[in-house]
């Protein structure tokens, strides 16, 4: 999210972490406690839509993750590689959740 927005005022999700730049020390490293707990966890599937510019990408790199799927994304660390056709967010998660059904029928 932009440092402008406080993600404290946000909706809650038990899905979703918020990150900000404001999220990060002058060199780089993350400051949030939480969020540092949270990459230490396995996962299954990392489902990437934002640019691998982002700050938190490095951080996500070092994840134990299972299958990293990247949207719009050419890059080798992502063990799939989807391009849909829509910008539009509900239409491209509709167009990965059923790529995900079809390769994993």
């Amino acid at each position: 999210i932009p440092k402008e927005l406080d993600k404290n005022n946000l909706p809650p999700h038990f899905l979703i972490y918020y990150n900000s730049p404001v999220d990060y020390n002058f060199w780089g490293k993350l400051k949030d406690i939480q969020l540092n707990e949270e990459l230490k966890k396995e996962y299954d599937v990392l489902l990437w839509f934002g640019d691998v510019e982002r700050k938190i990408f490095p951080f996500v790199k070092k994840v134990n993750i299972g299958l990293k799927v990247g949207v719009d994304q050419p890059t080798s660390f992502f063990d799939l590689q989807l391009h849909p056709d829509s910008i539009e967010p509900s239409e491209m998660l509709r167009f990965v959740v059923g790529t995900l059904s079809k390769v994993s029928a």
